[in-house]
């Protein structure tokens, strides 16, 4: 588990970069853009080992949610005194930790949902 949350944090660390590469202050691409590109390229690779990490440590947890914080403040152009909260709420973007939550928590489909009646 450590090897693989520390490859998904590697990925999405340098698809972050290269996010940061294109947002600027005075220039770049605008905030709908930079959301587009962070759940297209970035989110999808947070996501990936999303139900193992229901069974994670918090502080792992942790460490991968620091990429969708970084996101947030870039999309926003936000300080890192911006609560998270309220830039997740700017920007529409779901918790990491919601999303863990929904994902775990969902029931997985039984055999009799897969009944063949003839």
């Amino acid at each position: 588990m450590e090897a693989s949350d520390q490859e998904g944090r590697s990925q999405s660390q340098g698809a972050t970069c290269n996010y940061e590469e294109v947002a600027g202050t005075n220039w770049g691409a605008d905030d709908r853009i930079l959301k587009k590109l962070y759940t297209g390229r970035v989110r999808p690779v947070l996501e990936y080992g999303m139900t193992a990490w229901g069974t994670a440590a918090k502080s792992n947890f942790e460490k991968v949610s620091k990429v969708q914080n970084q996101a947030a403040r870039l999309i926003t152009g936000a300080m890192r005194s911006t609560p998270i909260q309220e830039l997740e709420t700017i920007t529409g973007l779901e918790s990491l930790e919601t999303d863990v939550t929904q994902r775990c928590s969902s029931k997985p489909p039984s055999s009799r949902d897969f009944q063949i009646t003839p």
